[in-house]
């Protein structure tokens, strides 16, 4: 799972870098929402897919799961947070 952090915080560097801004311009109503509804709903998405695959047949991987799609969700949205929030 250590694996799925350090992927999601490389991913949420290099999307801070390709989109440096905030994604919505509108002054949040609550800051920091993210960093719970990113990985609540991307946990479910990958539980979804993952459950998929296995109707399927296949062996899906760790992020298939709903706490692998959540820690790699947080980890990117925590990253992403921090350096949207440093000054420029």
């Amino acid at each position: 799972m250590m694996g799925l952090a350090f992927a999601g915080a490389a991913a949420g560097v290099l999307s801070a870098w390709l989109l440096p801004h905030r994604l919505f311009a509108a002054r949040a109503v609550l800051p920091g929402a993210s960093l719970l509804l990113a990985p609540l709903a991307t946990g479910a998405a990958m539980h979804f897919l993952g459950k998929l695959q296995r109707r399927f047949g296949r062996c899906p991987g760790s992020l298939a799961t709903f706490r692998g799609g959540a820690i790699f969700a947080f980890s990117m949205a925590l990253i992403r947070w921090w350096l949207a929030a440093l000054p420029r």
